[in-house]
Order: structure tokens, then C-alpha cells, then sequence
């Protein structure tokens, strides 16, 4: 992949929890924000989360309490300053754009309190003052001065320079008329799928193999109906998904009205496409999950009038079985569903609320699906704990032993005894539902937003994907099985834009994320050492 390059030193800083439009604050002063926690009643009471019983909050009033002396303090308004005699009067208009100097000089004011106004340039020739790419809000790159004297930053670049970052740039069919993109991954490959929203004709999903330094391998175009017939390509119910095969990949795609599953062989084919459902957009407000399994095909979750339905892709991608109903009531759930495979079996993980006509708290619900999609089981867990958008980390912990050997570990947002406040959690669950620990606080709850499912490394840490407080970065987070960080916080790209469409997947010991954002920079890709 010609674009992209290798980067080499240093980073910004961050972030940490939940995406935009699919995300989850994690600070409760933000409740009812855009991408806040979905969680209703957050002022409500909380209960204890796990098997961690009643315990005693320190006296002195409500936790998290401010004390001190108040007052705002303030001035009169004054008389607005004026420039005075602080630069020169400008020749013309203004300053002269084209000298290589950077001025600025006064020009008349035919209204206001001060007879004169400063003007000046940003920029003039080879003389950008104190601007940089980072200055105008990207994370590398190098800076120019256009024709007006304003800022060119057609050669900035959203990637950072940080040591964590072994590769970044445009992504395969960097087009700015990119409108979806997914990725998957294995240790030695990676995957990546897109949808091109072209000015004239429909839209087309397209497929790369890109190797593990994300060089890209071999493209095809995925032929798909669907994507032609939809309104205008896409409208808002739109989900990408990829997973591996033992000998390929699979891409799950819903473009109103069809789920549609695509068989890829290991040599980057499309192979054969399969309808698994066909649902109207007004029928659904849940888009498709997968999850992968090792050694077989991905389950699939989709949501139609409520009902919520799962089948397991065969090995070759090329059939599924047949779709089971799960013992989900979307009637009272809260926020996201999640699906993982662990150990022997598939789950999937959603809240539920407690009291459906007085929605203050919600539970985690766990469904388990045997591994050839034959049945399903449902049951209640974390008694007494408030629970919302749970994300089940697949494969298990290595250090854990007896009971916990098999347990799941779900990441969710809650609350801790005498902690009001909402944040992201980790604990660890029986495959029946029985808490195994105690919750922890599971990263930084100030740092971001969790953009995506953490994923699970070797030795038993967790790395996620974080959207900055100010929706303009993206950082990985490593966190230990306590919780604790496990390594600093590496922003690995940072611009002026936000971020609106992210897909992040495990390359053996690094990661690997692609994103579009606002400032029309096309699909980018990066791969992260975290």
C-alpha cells in the first residue's frame, strides 16, 4: 500500500471509552449528551455490582461531595481595547500577500467603539510564524501557506508520530467516496472491507487481503444487488462486519433490506453469497453483530420486529444453519448487545431493565449458544449489579484458575459501592451467570470513550479502542486483567475532524483500526503496538 508509510517517534495523548453515535460517556455530568451512557435513571440509587455485599460508605455525606468557599466573582464590563498605534496603517486593503513576510497593519472601522482594526495573515511564502500541522489540529505532516495566505494542509496527516505506531496512512480505496469500512484480522493477515459511494451509478463493496505490515495483497469487488438497490447506497441502518475463516474470511453486510453473508477464499475470491434475512429498515433499530470462533465460521446476531435471531456460518462461509430465535425481549432492553465465543460455546450479552414501568436500573442478560447454533439458553446474571452496554472480551483469561478457568470476562458501564458515578467496569462471570470477582474499574473513566469491544491479548490484558473526550483522537488503551493499566495510553491519530466510523481488530501482538473522519482525508488505517 503505496499511501501508507511507516512512522516512527513520539505521540499526543488521550483517550479511553466509547464511540460517537454508538458510544458511551463515561462521566455522568454528560448524561442525555450525544453518545452519552444509555443507562435511564442515572441520578437513581445504585446497587452493588457481583457478589460484593453491603458495605459501609466513609461518613460525611454523599460520596464524591465538593466542599469549599463558592462565588463567582467577576468586573464591570469595560471599553473593548483598540490597537492603537501598535502597527501601521495598511496600504490598500490590507496586507500584501506574496511578499514572503507575515504583516498585519490597521484598516479603517466605519462602526464600533475603535476608529481602526488590526488585520493580519496567518501565513505569507515560506513564513508560517508559529503554525504547524499540529497547531491546525493534525497529528504529523508538514505544514504549507496557500495562494491567499491562509494554511495548506493538504500534506497533514492524521497519523501521529508516536513509537507505538508501527504503520499509518490511507487505507486501500482511500476515496473520499468511502462510506463504510470494517476490518478483520488474524496473526498473519489482515482485512479490510469498504463500501464506495461513487458521484454517479451505485454504490460498490469492495475487498482487500493486506498483509501483516498492511501492504496490500489482492483487491475484489463483492457483487451484491443489495448495494445497488438501496436508497441513494446507503441510508441509516448500515452495518460492515468481517471475521476469519479457517481458510478465508467472511463479510456480513445489512444495506436495507438484507443481511447478506459473502464467502472470501484465502485467496481474496468472493466465493458465494448468502441472504440470511431480509429485513425493512423500519423493522429494525438494532444493526448485525458476528462473532468469530476459532477453527469455524462466525455466529450472527440481526434483530427483525423485535425478535432477535442467530445462525452459525458454516467453515467454508458458504452456508449457515438454520436461525434460531434467542430468549431476548428488546422491549426492555438497554442499550447494546455484544456476542463473543469463549471456550466452547457462543454468547451473547445485553441489559435488561429491572422494572420496565420505572426504568432506573438495568441487569446483564447472557445467552449461550452452543457452538453449531442447535439451541439456546438464557439466564440472568451479576444479581443486585447495575449493568448497561455489556461487552463480552472472547477467548479466557490464562491466569485464571478452577471455576474461573472458563469464566467470561464482561466489560460494562456501572457503578461501584459509594462511586455515584457511572464508569466502565471489568468482572469476571461464570458461564452460568455467578459473579467469579468483584468489579474493578477497568481503565481510565476520564481519558475517552470506548469506540469498540476490547479485545483480549496474550498473557490475559485487554486493548481497546478510544475516541478522545474531544471526538478528534483516537488512542489504544492496554489494561491488565485487575483493570490497571497495563502500558500508557498511545493516541495514534489526531485531527481536526471527527471521527464518525471506526472498525478495530487484534494482529497477533498489535492491533489494527481504520476510520473515516470529517475532515475529508479519506479512509485511513493505521496498526498500533499497544
Amino acid at each position: 500500500m503505496s499511501a501508507i508509510r511507516p512512522l516512527l517517534v513520539s505521540v499526543v495523548v488521550g483517550s479511553m471509552f466509547v464511540a460517537c453515535g454508538s458510544g458511551k460517556d463515561l462521566d455522568p455530568a454528560n448524561a442525555g449528551a450525544a453518545g452519552s451512557v444509555g443507562v435511564s435513571g442515572s441520578g437513581g440509587a445504585s446497587a452493588a455490582g457481583g457478589a460484593s455485599g453491603a458495605v459501609a460508605c466513609p461518613a460525611g455525606g454523599t460520596a464524591g461531595a465538593r466542599t469549599g468557599a463558592g462565588g463567582r466573582g467577576g468586573a464591570w464590563i469595560s471599553d473593548p481595547p483598540c490597537p492603537g498605534s501598535a502597527f501601521p496603517d495598511c496600504v490598500g486593503s490590507g496586507p500584501v500577500c506574496g511578499d514572503g513576510v507575515i504583516q498585519t497593519c490597521l484598516v479603517p472601522q466605519p462602526f464600533g467603539f475603535c476608529q481602526k482594526a488590526a488585520v493580519g495573515q496567518s501565513c505569507d511564502g515560506a513564513d508560517l510564524g508559529t503554525h504547524t500541522c499540529q497547531t491546525q489540529g493534525f497529528g504529523s505532516g508538514t505544514l504549507a501557506c496557500s495562494a491567499t495566505c491562509t494554511p495548506d494542509v493538504t500534506g497533514c496527516s492524521a497519523c501521529t508520530t508516536d513509537a507505538s505506531v508501527l504503520r499509518c496512512g490511507a487505507a486501500p480505496g482511500n476515496a473520499l467516496e468511502t462510506s463504510v469500512i470494517a476490518l478483520g484480522a488474524t496473526d498473519t493477515e489482515v482485512a479490510q472491507a469498504w463500501v464506495e459511494q461513487g458521484s454517479s451509478g451505485p454504490p460498490v463493496l469492495r475487498f482487500a487481503r493486506l498483509s501483516a505490515d498492511l501492504d496490500v495483497v489482492s483487491t475484489t469487488q463483492l457483487d451484491d444487488p443489495t448495494f445497488a438497490a438501496a436508497t441513494n447506497g446507503f441510508n441509516a441502518g448500515v452495518a460492515l462486519l468481517v471475521e476469519p475463516l479457517p481458510s478465508g474470511w467472511v463479510v456480513t453486510a445489512y444495506a436495507e433490506p438484507d443481511v447478506l453473508v459473502h464467502a472470501i477464499d484465502a485467496a481474496g475470491h468472493g466465493v458465494s453469497r448468502l441472504r440470511l434475512a431480509t429485513i425493512p429498515g423500519a423493522a429494525t433499530t438494532l444493526l448485525p453483530i458476528t462473532a468469530a470462533r476459532p477453527g469455524g465460521g462466525p455466529l450472527v446476531v440481526w434483530t427483525k420486529s423485535g425478535v432477535v435471531s442467530a445462525a452459525v456460518i458454516s467453515s467454508d462461509g458458504r452456508s449457515a444453519t438454520p436461525p434460531i430465535t434467542l430468549p431476548i425481549d428488546t422491549t426492555v432492553m438497554s442499550g447494546i448487545m455484544s456476542a463473543a465465543f469463549v471456550v466452547d460455546s457462543f454468547f451473547v450479552a445485553t441489559a435488561v431493565v429491572d422494572d420496565p414501568s420505572n426504568a432506573i436500573s438495568s441487569h446483564l442478560r447472557l445467552v449461550r449458544i452452543a457452538a453449531d447454533g442447535s439451541s439456546a439458553t438464557a439466564f440472568d446474571a451479576l444479581p443486585g449489579a447495575n449493568v448497561a452496554d455489556p461487552y463480552i472480551i472472547a477467548g479466557t483469561d490464562p491466569g485464571a484458575a478452577g471455576p474461573a478457568a472458563g469464566a467470561l470476562r464482561i466489560v460494562y458501564i456501572g457503578t461501584l459501592p459509594c462511586e455515584p458515578q457511572y464508569r466502565a467496569l471489568i468482572q469476571r462471570v461464570s458461564a452460568t451467570g455467578a459473579a467469579l470477582s468483584a468489579p474493578v474499574p477497568f481503565g481510565d473513566r476520564d481519558a475517552g470513550y470506548l469506540a469498540d469491544r476490547p479485545l483480549a491479548l496474550a498473557g490475559g490484558d485487554t486493548v481497546s479502542l478510544v475516541l478522545g473526550l474531544d471526538l478528534h483522537s483516537l488512542a489504544v488503551e492496554r489494561n491488565a486483567p485487575d483493570g490497571r493499566h497495563a502500558a500508557p495510553v498511545r493516541v495514534f491519530a489526531l485531527g481536526p475532524g471527527q471521527s464518525y466510523q471506526r472498525s478495530f481488530a487484534r494482529r497477533g501482538p498489535d492491533v489494527v483500526a481504520a476510520w473515516l473522519s470529517t475532515d475529508a482525508q479519506g479512509a485511513q488505517l493505521a496498526r498500533v503496538a499497544p
